[in-house]
């Protein structure tokens, strides 16, 4: 197998997203930043991922358990992805589902909500 930490997979994560196989989006209520979401495809077996939500509250915690920052326009979050397709690679690493793959997406403010 490709090494799965390899930045080409960033790079044609990039590509996918621009092709609009590969979506990203922020998750936003009151104008706070709540968590990001990926789906679409991988961009190395090209298998549809499993939606992947991370909850990004903690990185903008502040002011105690339930204080938050409001979202800064322009704000930008990258986060790390697995292909976590429902497909059985014969050459993905051993435990790991999909072809094991990671890739960083990057999302803004006021471009992915």
């Amino acid at each position: 197998m490709d090494d799965p930490f390899n930045h080409e997979w960033t790079e044609k994560a990039l590509d996918a997203i621009k092709a609009g196989t590969l979506h990203r989006r922020l998750i936003v209520h009151g104008g706070k930043v709540l968590a990001a979401r990926v789906d679409g495809d991988c961009p190395r077996c090209e298998h549809p991922l499993r939606p992947f939500s991370l909850p990004l509250i903690g990185v903008l915690s502040e002011g105690g358990v339930l204080g938050r920052k409001a979202s800064l326009a322009g704000s930008t979050y990258r986060i790390d992805v697995q292909c976590g397709c429902k497909h059985t690679h014969p050459r993905a690493p051993r435990d790991v589902t999909g072809c094991g793959i990671w890739f960083q997406v990057e999302l803004k403010v006021g471009r992915d909500d």
